[in-house]
């Protein structure tokens, strides 16, 4: 029996662990189980969940015996999140949703605690807006119990949990501010874990340098603590560090020291772990055959303590290297036994791609039948996965993620000849986070960790999705889940969308067609290399084209914007843009609706110039869309109510300034040292735009330009919605981007009207403008589009986001403000206003209206009618 003192001891911080245990014991086993429940809890606290799982185990069976069930459940509980490693994640979180509603554990604020934890700890690999639901209520029961440090954790974990989500800055002030809370509280088991992310945050954004000091310091408190659970992220991010600083052999020895001491511990998870970044580095240095010994080795371990998801990942790089190496039978078998592991798992992110590897695979074994049916499982385990994204950057990180997929299933159908079916593939990710958020945006409760009915049954479609082997019986799931998607997130769908049917699937190319007019031709480009393509779209035909190559194309349009930059004559940049990427017969119509993607998102079309010399602008009407199932959806709504305001226009101007020297420029700024110049001619533009759009307009200028002011409008009762501001982003972290407004006198507001912000809105505005700043550039991400000021708005339910690519003149923007309004209050569609007010600055002012001025401005959306005179 262990010794009496050490019982003492760990019985003195049973509070502290979430422990209730009765002072006196009924016989030996009684206070066997309490011993064993004490260890467990020593080590979890140390978040040496392995170690401590025989304890946990031992204790459940003593405490069972005893007919006590409290302290069973809980060491149940604690023991499933010492088995993590083997169970699959979507069954187990719904297994916890079950047990917290279990009377006993909603009566028992310390069992339901450890609950929210282990759920927490579960959901954090798999859902961020469940895991964000465990941890804010395991903060508020920890903070009712005193137990700050559960309170700090939970603030920990909401700091990654907001990071995933998109959040960057405040995810990085959150984290911050509980390490310096855990080690004021010893909890150095969070030290470890929290200074590892923010070092490998740092990795991620290749400040290498920085990243050691963190790893560092958290080694050196890891090396406190014999107990404490083996680091292994903190290993393989000092390791990556000490590989983007090119120190190969440093990083050789420092896994030889970590697998080191996990042999010594006997812990086959970790080596197995460890083995498989062995692998890793092993690829970096191109040594191909070391790699493959030590990936085998990897698998083997996971295998003997059957730990999936290792398992997975494993197979999965090893068949990547048995294909480099060209052994195509060994990589098809690695990469059956991926999938199959990855299945076991119930891990929705390595399926897909594991999927996608057998298809590239088998396409190599001359098995293209076989290959198309891994590309549509892929992509509609994707897709399944998409869907249950809740915000616009997850998406669109998740998307980027798989870019090979798609563009090798896009490449597959192409090689055939077969537009429908590539149109199909690059409409599951061009735009989706847009195209899902015009069908539903979901309302979550984040105090309610418990699962509703409905979306246990969203978890079970989904396990159901990627257990599926047959494809009839995958659509029909995916059907099932959009409508499950509603079912569980009913909150509110946007006006004008009652009509549209769940968003199952992308929208079939000849729907696209229906909704051309006669004058129409639409264009979708998929960049990459070796080749890329463009589908050119009309209401007769559909074709495949071959185009030069992504880094032809990046070249070509770098070439062509500084020449708009310098002001040099683009006649030569420009044609060659159109013999590059507008195949034969795409300005047969005077109108080009336009899904850009890659270096083309940067690229304004009509300033491309066609072999007469002639700039598009001059005879075609050329607008944007983020992709067709976008220009489907945005093309069947019916705008807002008829009792509609004209325009709300906003500027954050002032017209008493002092003298200014030289051209001012409205531009996109970046957050760190912000210094924003004064907009002159800002106040007089939005003045300006009420008064053309009539009487009923609303114009919040200088001091009344807060952002609470803005909030507080009926948003969603404009046809028009402007904005003459200064705009911030950052270039790497798109999240942090939005329109600057003054803060409100009462500090209720920052006057920053972010992303996460924005797309939250409800508007049924048939056109928002934000007039100067940068708002249409933005980060691309892969496949998915790019991330700017126009996306949010476009997912807030607006027709069209009128938006500049590059900084703008404060005075020759409001000049085009005044003829693009004109026409706009004319009843010209605006698209076609946009170019009319193009053209009649251009031949109003001539040499001075240089492209630079007037060429960053596009729309996205759709090109309607806003009045009908």
């Amino acid at each position: 029996m262990r010794a009496e003192s050490r019982i003492t001891g760990v019985l003195a911080i049973a509070g502290a662990m979430g422990l209730w245990l009765s002072p006196c014991f009924a016989d030996d086993a009684v206070r066997g189980a309490a011993d064993a429940l004490k260890d467990a809890e020593r080590l979890a606290w140390l978040r040496n969940w392995s170690a401590a799982q025989p304890y946990y185990a031992e204790a459940e069976k003593e405490f069972q015996a005893s007919g006590d069930r409290r302290n069973a459940l809980f060491a149940h509980i604690s023991g499933i999140r010492a088995e993590l490693q083997r169970l699959p994640l979507l069954e187990t979180s719904e297994r916890l949703a079950d047990e917290l509603e279990d009377p006993l554990v909603q009566s028992d604020a310390r069992l339901r605690l450890r609950c929210l934890v282990v759920k927490g700890d579960v959901d954090l690999d798999m859902d961020t807006d469940l895991a964000k639901r465990d941890w804010t209520e395991a903060r508020s029961l920890a903070e009712s119990l005193g137990e700050v440090g559960w309170v700090n954790r939970a603030e920990g974990e909401l700091a990654i949990v907001s990071f995933l989500s998109g959040n960057h800055e405040a995810a990085a002030l959150s984290i911050l501010a509980a390490i310096v809370k855990a080690r004021k509280m010893g909890d150095i088991a969070s030290v470890v874990r929290y200074e590892t992310l923010v070092a490998d945050g740092l990795v991620q954004w290749k400040q290498y340098d920085k990243a050691l000091k963190y790893f560092d310091d958290a080694l050196e408190i890891a090396k406190s603590e014999p107990d404490i659970q083996h680091p292994l992220l903190l290993y393989s991010g000092k390791i990556e560090a000490l590989i983007g600083l090119g120190n190969i052999a440093e990083a050789r020895s420092l896994l030889d020291s970590s697998l080191g001491a996990a042999q010594a511990k006997g812990a086959i998870g970790y080596q197995s772990e460890l083995h498989l970044r062995y692998g890793l580095l092993e690829i970096k240095r191109g040594s191909q055959a070391r790699a493959i010994q030590e990936l085998r080795m990897a698998t083997q371990l996971a295998d003997s303590i059957d730990a999936p998801r290792i398992a997975a990942q494993s197979t999965f790089t090893l068949a990547q290297c048995l294909e480099t190496s060209g052994d195509m039978g060994a990589a098809s078998g690695a990469i059956l036994i991926s999938i199959n592991r990855s299945r076991q798992a119930g891990d929705r992110v390595m399926l897909p791609a594991t999927l996608a590897v057998a298809a590239r695979i088998n396409l190599a074994l001359g098995r293209p039948a076989v290959a198309d049916q891994y590309f549509d499982e892929a992509s509609e385990i994707a897709s399944g996965v998409i869907a249950s994204v809740r915000n616009l950057t997850g998406k669109d990180e998740f998307i980027s993620s798989l870019d090979q997929l798609y563009l090798d299933h896009f490449r597959f159908h192409a090689k055939q000849g077969n537009p429908g079916a590539a149109f199909e593939v690059a409409e599951q990710v061009h735009g989706r986070a847009v195209a899902d958020a015009l069908h539903i945006t979901p309302k979550t409760n984040d105090d309610a960790a418990q699962m509703t009915v409905e979306e246990k049954r969203l978890a079970h479609l989904q396990l159901a999705l990627m257990r599926s082997t047959n494809r009839a019986d995958r659509l029909r799931l995916l059907n099932s889940l959009a409508r499950a998607e509603e079912e569980a997130y009913p909150a509110f769908i946007r006006r004008a969308r009652s009509d549209q049917s769940p968003a199952t699937r992308p929208v079939a190319l000849r729907d696209v067609q229906r909704g051309l007019g006669a004058n129409d031709t639409f264009l979708e480009y998929l960049v990459a290399n070796p080749q890329s393509y463009c589908i050119l779209i009309t209401r007769e035909r559909a074709a495949i084209f071959d185009l030069p190559s992504k880094t032809e194309i990046e070249k070509a349009v770098d070439f062509h914007l500084k020449a708009i930059a310098s002001k040099a004559d683009l006649r030569g940049s420009g044609r060659g843009l159109f013999r590059a990427i507008l195949p034969a017969g795409a300005t047969g119509t005077t109108n080009l609706i336009v899904v850009p993607d890659g270096a083309l998102h940067r690229l304004p079309f009509d300033t491309i110039v066609d072999d007469r010399g002639d700039m598009l602008l001059a005879k075609h009407t050329i607008w944007y869309v983020p992709s067709g199932s976008v220009f489907n959806i945005l093309s069947k709504r019916t705008g807002p109510t008829p009792s509609a305001k004209p325009v709300l226009a906003v500027a954050a101007g002032t017209d008493d300034i002092p003298e200014q020297v030289g051209p001012i420029r409205r531009g996109l700024f970046d957050l760190a040292g912000l210094n924003l110049p004064p907009l002159p001619n800002a106040n007089s533009e939005a003045r300006l735009v009420g008064e053309i759009m009539g009487p009923k307009s609303v114009v919040l200028t200088g001091r009344a330009a807060t952002e609470s002011a803005v909030k507080s409008q009926p948003l969603d009762g404009y046809r028009v919605l402007h904005f003459a501001v200064h705009g911030v982003t950052s270039p790497s972290r798109p999240e942090r981007a939005g329109l600057v407004f003054l803060p409100s006198a009462d500090g209720s507001e920052d006057g920053l009207w972010q992303v996460r912000e924005i797309e939250q809105a409800q508007l049924s505005a048939e056109l928002v403008t934000l007039s100067a700043c940068r708002g249409g550039d933005g980060k691309v991400m892969g496949t998915a589009g790019i991330e700017s000021l126009v996306t949010p708005f476009l997912a807030a339910g607006a027709e069209a986001v009128v938006a500049n690519l590059w900084d703008s003149d404060d005075s020759f923007t409001a000049e085009l403000m005044r003829e693009f309004y004109t026409y706009v209050r004319r009843g010209l569609p605006t698209a076609e206003a946009l170019r009319r007010a193009k053209v009649d600055v251009i031949a109003r002012y001539g040499a001075n209206a240089a492209p630079q001025l007037w060429a960053g401005f596009i729309l996205t959306g759709i090109n309607r009618q806003v009045f009908h005179d």
